[in-house]
């Protein structure tokens, strides 16, 4: 018989696959919005926080290693990956 254990260890042991379908029915729109280079990285921020007055949205963000590489602060232009996961809205950077 299931337990409340079982179904913390269930819920801990969530994939990020599992843990993506969840969210389709949470009522929100998902924007996912991906970088392959300069350019794109560093307007990110930009993007983000003209689009951050829209209520209910869950914004996912994917990099390809090439935008990766220019998020490193090098500038005060050029935000960090860490910084852009604590902008209002951003669920997840991957």
């Amino acid at each position: 018989m299931p337990n409340e254990s079982d179904a913390y260890h269930k819920e801990t042991e969530r994939t990020p696959a599992a843990a993506i379908a969840a969210a389709l029915h949470d009522g929100k729109k998902h924007l996912l919005l991906a970088a392959s280079g300069s350019v794109a990285s560093i307007k990110l921020p930009l993007i983000i926080s003209a689009l951050a007055n829209n209520p209910n949205l869950s914004i996912r963000i994917i990099l390809t290693k090439s935008a990766a590489r220019f998020l490193a602060g090098q500038s005060p232009e050029q935000p960090t990956v860490a910084s852009l996961s604590l902008l209002p809205k951003v669920d997840s950077v991957h």
